[in-house]
């Protein structure tokens, strides 16, 4: 007890006579209540930033995210003279810039060159449109008055299971608002509808949008304006358009039997006769965008289930020339030893819990096809698409020519033949297509 009253006598001595020891004791008790009121005060800060700080990010992803693009096209229009950091893009996917030696390999093959020619010929794909874009930039935004803080970051893939994706970046929008939480949802509705107004214009334009796969991701090709049922010709036409009707009126059907509402076509036979324009038709008959599925271009089997899991409700999944990617002999595993059967079909079945999707698969060879590929369930329509009857010729050249002509021979050629014979010609006259059908008669 003695030693406790010198040393509280010392501190209230030199509390009432040293300036310099009451001053210390005053900043060390004062540092010791901030302190232990750190807390409280850091909480009360971030409860005043939580009533008037307001903060909504739109990501992009790799699934095709119509709010993120909509988002980066309203910016643009409508703030560009804020811009100080822009990013200018062709819009134009164009097919032929690949390698030599990668278009020649059997694993790189893009699509079949009938798909090729559909999108090469489309108007909108040869318009080497510059689009331009704010890069990673902030700005303030005044809308309605009100001043929006709007950021575009960049985020990098963090351990991407493909090598290929390594320099992979996703790209975002911040945007934040004081005072005004209302002011963000007026905007993004705004945002919205001005997606739902393009779209609508999209969807009366009857355009089709292309995506194709890359690696693990979509990437948005081009949208193109395929030939419609009207102006194609083969012999199972009205029986798939009957099919599609049905399939469409069944919906309340489907539903009732807890069954998805989806279908799957097999279109099979002889190159040349039209199956790849019958996809993009169907796609066009049923306003739904088209996935191309490139199976040379699948490096690891995960990337195939990523893909197919990523494909939005109401799609259509096209897979051309599968027979080319099947081994000759009797295990009709695939060729590139990285997918095999029994994963494929698998996946393919998860595609098919989508409502509204429509799987097409196209091969010259459906011999060479497991049944449980294209079983009913799967494949459920299988059409035959042989070298066009003289019927269908004629009434090619009649809707072409706009004649009333009738063929007395059955030429021996295929519609992608006939067609290039039509399109070399310059006379534009329907007798001197005749003339030359002539020499392909047996």
């Amino acid at each position: 007890m003695e030693y406790y009253e010198i040393i509280k006598n010392f501190i209230f001595t030199q509390l009432e006579t040293n300036q310099f020891f009451s001053g210390a004791a005053l900043v060390t008790f004062g540092g010791g209540l901030l302190w232990k009121l750190q807390i409280p005060l850091i909480y009360l800060w971030n409860r005043i930033i939580r009533l008037i700080h307001f903060k909504v990010t739109v990501e992009e992803s790799f699934v095709y995210n119509h709010l993120y693009n909509w988002t980066n096209e309203y910016f643009y229009i409508n703030n560009n003279k804020n811009f100080r950091n822009t990013l200018a893009r062709i819009t134009t996917f164009h097919l032929d810039d690949v390698d030599d030696e990668e278009s020649t390999s059997p694993s790189y093959n893009r699509m079949s060159s009938s798909t090729q020619n559909i999108l090469e010929n489309d108007t909108k794909i040869n318009n080497n449109e510059v689009k331009y874009e704010q890069n990673i930039d902030s700005y303030v935004y005044w809308y309605k008055r009100f001043p929006i803080f709007v950021t575009k970051n960049r985020k990098e893939l963090q351990n991407p299971s493909n090598s290929n994706l390594k320099s992979m970046y996703f790209d975002s929008f911040t945007l934040v608002s004081f005072f005004n939480k209302k002011i963000l949802k007026t905007l993004l509705n705004d945002i919205r509808d001005y997606g739902f107004t393009k779209e609508k214009k999209y969807l009366e334009s009857k355009e089709v949008k292309v995506f194709l796969n890359t690696n693990e991701y979509w990437t948005e090709m081009q949208s193109i304006k395929p030939k419609s049922f009207e102006n194609i010709f083969f012999e199972g036409k009205k029986e798939l358009i009957d099919d599609i009707e049905h399939w469409i009126k069944s919906k309340e059907k489907y539903d009732r039997l807890g069954v998805t509402h989806k279908r799957g076509f097999l279109f099979w036979g002889k190159p040349g006769n039209g199956k790849s324009t019958a996809a993009m038709a169907v796609a066009k008959y049923l306003l739904k965008n088209i996935y191309y599925f490139d199976l040379g271009k699948v490096t690891d089997a995960s990337d195939l289930s990523y893909l197919f899991t990523s494909i939005p409700k109401n799609s259509v999944l096209l897979i051309e020339d599968i027979d080319a990617y099947i081994s000759d002999d009797d295990t009709r595993e695939f060729k590139n030893g990285i997918l095999n059967f029994s994963s494929f079909i698998n996946t393919v079945s998860g595609v098919l819990e989508k409502e509204g999707v429509i799987l097409i698969v196209t091969t010259n060879k459906k011999d060479k096809l497991d049944d449980a590929l294209i079983r009913s369930g799967r494949l459920d329509k299988h059409i035959y698409f042989d070298d066009p009857s003289v019927n269908q010729i004629t009434e090619f050249l009649n809707h072409v020519y706009k004649s009333n002509i009738k063929l007395d021979f059955t030429p021996n050629i295929n519609f992608s033949d006939l067609q290039n014979l039509i399109l070399k010609d310059d006379s534009d006259d329907v007798n001197n297509i005749i003339k030359k059908l002539k020499e392909y008669t047996p």
